[in-house]
């Protein structure tokens, strides 16, 4: 009965029932801290990356508040983890690699997900390429030299 209210004594009651409806809302809800930037969510292996770098720690890039009651203040939250698709070397520090989303009473908290150091590209496979063509190109050579002898 906040709106219209009448005055009782010479003061307003919706001084007092707009006092009771904030008292109210302070003493049930709260908000909690959920996460902090560079907490970390997780660990991936990131596929093509060097032995060294290749396993990466996954880090909040935001904190992230939400309004809970305070029933709910030893509640611990999971979010659920949504990554990019066909994460692989090379990466950069603070590059986005996904989201994490909590989900508390129908609302929805969500942080940037980043990577918290690099992750270098291996050579491996470059060097099999590399090595792989050099072989091709002197059967080539070896092929064209004897056919040429071979012809005489």
């Amino acid at each position: 009965m906040v709106l219209g209210g009448s005055q009782q004594n010479g003061t307003s009651i919706r001084f007092s029932e707009s006092k009771a409806l904030y008292e109210y809302g302070f003493n049930q809800f709260y908000l909690k801290n959920i996460a902090n930037p560079g907490d970390i969510i997780t660990e991936i292996e990131v596929s093509n990356g060097t032995p060294d770098t290749k396993k990466l720690d996954l880090a909040f890039s935001d904190s992230i508040y939400a309004l809970v009651h305070t029933s709910d203040s030893d509640t611990n939250y999971t979010p659920t983890i949504e990554l990019n698709s066909n994460i692989s070397a090379p990466i950069t520090q603070g590059e986005v690699l996904g989201k994490a989303i909590y989900s508390i009473d129908g609302i929805d908290y969500e942080s940037d997900i980043v990577a918290t150091h690099n992750v270098e590209a291996s050579q491996l496979l470059q060097f099999i390429l590399q090595i792989g063509g050099l072989f091709i190109l002197l059967l080539i050579t070896f092929e064209i030299f004897f056919s040429k002898r071979k012809k005489k």
